[in-house]
């Protein structure tokens, strides 16, 4: 049965449960593939699973979204709205994006090489053989360096308290308005380091908050 027909049974009601898991099915193809480019993981490897889940919302959108009289095929309409609940996922009410662990790999992954390649070269590789090098997409990797600009500016594997007793990682924390939710419209990470570290520093307590003015905008410590 064709994309176009299932959607067309699930919103008349039609066995909407078995129907969705039909369209699941007929697309894991495209989700397979969207998921690869975007992440740069295989199918195997860890975080694979977990963003296609979260593709799966992007699927449910299509479905309500979806308009037959445009002449545009499902297939092709679907991978937009995959595309963006990937770049949402993680997304919460407190203004801040968890980082994906897939990102986090890739982040090391992308730190490790530009070290090996200096050894080797004498010099630091450009984004291009960085990009080819880790086999990223264009789109993966603009998300890539978007996400370093903003964890470069403390510690990966700082800790810090959430404001609720509890320790967490800062590097798990990115402002959201620059990163994921433009990407999706192919925009550049534009906005000034300080300002990214501006939006990291709102799960900081007071005391911490002045230890990192301190040094990073006085160099006193």
């Amino acid at each position: 049965m064709s994309n176009e027909k299932l959607v067309e049974l699930i919103r008349e009601g039609t066995n909407r449960k078995e129907n969705l898991s039909l369209l699941w099915e007929n697309n894991q193809g495209l989700i397979d593939s969207i998921v690869h480019r975007l992440t740069g993981l295989q199918s195997r490897e860890e975080g694979f699973e977990e963003a296609k889940q979260q593709a799966y919302f992007g699927l449910l959108e299509v479905v309500d979204s979806y308009n037959f009289s445009v002449g545009v095929k499902f297939f092709s309409y679907a991978k937009f709205h995959i595309r963006k609940a990937l770049y949402r996922y993680h997304a919460n009410c407190g203004g801040l994006v968890r980082v994906p662990e897939y990102l986090k790999n890739n982040y090391v992954k992308h730190m490790e090489y530009q070290k090996r390649y200096f050894l080797e070269h004498g010099k630091y590789p450009d984004d291009e053989t960085c990009k080819n090098a880790l086999r990223l997409s264009p789109a993966a990797y603009e998300i890539l360096k978007s996400a370093e600009n903003a964890m470069n500016q403390m510690s990966f594997d700082s800790y810090m308290s959430d404001g609720e007793g509890k320790q967490r990682r800062l590097a798990d924390f990115i402002p959201d308005d620059k990163i994921l939710e433009e990407a999706v419209i192919g925009s550049v990470y534009q906005r000034e380091l300080h300002e990214a570290l501006t939006g990291a520093m709102e799960i900081l307590n007071p005391e911490e908050r002045k230890i990192v003015l301190m040094h990073h905008y006085q160099g006193r410590i």
